[in-house]
């Protein structure tokens, strides 16, 4: 099995996982092991994938065929959760009172759970369009 792993945080992640990769391919009984770097390297065709955090994704060559639609399926799941959950933690700081009620660590906590769930957005969007030209490909 070859693996890809996406760092967003491209220089202390990477440098961690080179630094394990023999026990990451030991372990994972993977084939090769590739570090792709945010903003540098595009994910691999043919690949299904697994976000792990918001600092690393996980792309599998899948052998034989992937099934484009079935990943795509599981990709608008999230995307639907990801839109409700900020759509929940919006409503509740844009809650009246909320600035003046709601301890600022609360406050701050939950300004960085929206931009991570932004974040996540972007990325299953992006995952979306290539998984698309996938499926089209496959048609």
């Amino acid at each position: 099995v070859t693996c890809f792993l996406h760092s967003v945080k491209v220089r202390k992640y990477a440098e961690i996982i080179k630094s394990c990769e023999l026990e990451i391919l030991t372990l994972a009984t993977l084939s090769s092991l590739k570090v792709l770097l945010s903003g540098v390297d595009v994910a691999p065709a043919g690949c299904a994938f697994e976000n792990v955090n918001e600092n690393l994704k996980v792309y599998l060559k899948v052998q034989g065929n992937l099934n484009a639609e079935a990943e795509l399926e599981k990709i608008r799941n999230k995307l639907d959760e990801i839109q409700k959950r900020q759509e929940k933690l919006k409503k509740i700081m844009n809650a009246s009172g909320y600035q003046q009620k709601v301890p600022s660590h609360i406050q701050e906590d939950n300004a960085n759970k929206l931009a991570k769930l932004l974040q996540d957005f972007d990325f299953f969007k992006k995952e979306e369009e290539r998984m698309e030209s996938e499926a089209d490909r496959q048609r």
